[in-house]
């Protein structure tokens, strides 16, 4: 019984020393299985065994893991332009050589360096520990304000970069988190610029402060930031001709032309068109307000168009696109003086038209007018 004793408290010893110490020798391994074996023969009890086992297993894996590192990499082939060579890495973290860690963050390419992310409905992805946190915090802030995220671009530890050798495959890691080179302050020039198009700041913008080369020459102001004069009382667009001067109320916006202003739209919903003309308002307006809504997507100004042959040896159609700054604007479209039709929202019109210069013309109905030439060829 005094044997029994003395035996477990040298195996709860090295247990205790397996869960304080930070380095543990094989030696001491060995040790902990010897008296495995031996209380095994003294009890000789499966109770006993089982929760010997259920201590150590999990030991034995933090001993496994501690000071040890372990990744999958591979090689990419420039003349298959595959990846090749997948392979396991094993090794102790005292053995990593510099290429395998980031000099900014201390992290290192080690599957033991990094942790699992979830956040909401994007699917999980491990970060290094050091970023996890704040990382975890900024993807939260995002969603939070409305941001829609739809996934996480990750990358695998591969050779892809650096010389290639006899078999085609790339020799060096690439580090897409690799530290940016210092910024040349000296070098540079803080210039105030408008926040939505970066041109030179105007009174009419929201500034921001950026960073460019002394040499650069940059003289052009914001084109895009109009004063307008609206109604107070319902927000319409007015005239000298239409509205007292007293009555007006003028605000600076940002107005794109209509093709910018569509595409710019998608990824910038908080755009806001510019006020419509009060309906008292629009009156011999083309020759008040030389602001034309219309502009001509396709074809550009002396395009050289070629149409094509289908297949039952017709001359094919060519599709023109339009845009208008007024979702419920009317367009009358006329080739050559020959009136075609009316679109409204979408302005698009095939049109059949032979060989040589043609002139096609767009009205709406305030009485704007657009021209273009174009060559078929």
């Amino acid at each position: 019984m005094i044997c029994v004793v003395l035996q477990f408290t040298k195996v709860s010893y090295l247990v205790y020393s397996l869960i304080t110490s930070t380095t543990v020798h094989f030696t001491t391994i060995k040790a902990v299985f010897k008296d495995f074996r031996i209380i095994k023969l003294i009890f000789n009890s499966p109770t006993i065994i089982i929760i010997t086992g259920l201590i150590l297993l999990p030991l034995y894996k933090i001993l496994h893991a501690t000071g040890s590192c372990s990744y999958s990499t591979y090689q990419w082939n420039t003349l298959t332009k595959k990846a090749v060579n997948f392979k396991r890495i094993l090794k102790q973290s005292s053995e990593l050589e510099e290429f395998e860690i980031d000099r900014k963050t201390g992290c290192s390419i080690c599957e033991q360096d990094q942790v699992e992310i979830s956040i909401g409905m994007i699917k999980p992805f491990k970060v290094c520990h050091v970023i996890a946190s704040k990382l975890s915090l900024r993807l939260e802030g995002l969603l939070t304000q409305g941001a829609k995220i739809n996934q996480i671009t990750a990358y695998r530890v591969g050779k892809t970069k650096g010389n290639v050798n006899a078999e085609g495959n790339r020799t060096r890691y690439s580090n897409h988190a690799e530290s940016w080179p210092q910024t040349p302050h000296l070098s540079l020039k803080t210039y105030h610029v408008c926040e939505d198009d970066a041109y030179l700041s105007t009174a009419d913008c929201n500034l921001k402060k950026v960073l460019a080369p002394r040499e650069a020459n940059f003289g052009k102001t914001s084109p895009y930031y109009r004063r307008i004069h609206i109604d107070a009382t319902n927000g319409q667009r007015v005239h000298g001709r239409c509205e007292s001067v007293s009555n007006m109320t003028t605000k600076s916006q940002f107005v794109l032309p209509p093709v910018a202003a569509s595409y710019y739209q998608m990824l910038h919903p908080e755009y806001e068109s510019i006020p419509q003309w009060r309906s008292d308002c629009v009156k011999n307006l083309p020759l008040l307000a030389n602001d034309s809504p219309i502009e001509l997507e396709y074809p550009a100004e002396g395009a050289r168009i070629k149409i094509p042959v289908e297949l039952d040896g017709k001359l094919g159609r060519s599709v023109f696109k339009a845009k208008h700054r007024m979702d419920k604007a009317r367009l009358f479209w006329h080739l050559d003086n020959v009136y075609l039709g009316e679109t409204t929202f979408i302005h698009e019109k095939e049109i059949v038209v032979n060989s040589g210069w043609h002139r096609i013309d767009l009205v709406d109905q305030l009485g704007y007018r657009l021209e273009r030439w174009f060559r078929v060829i």
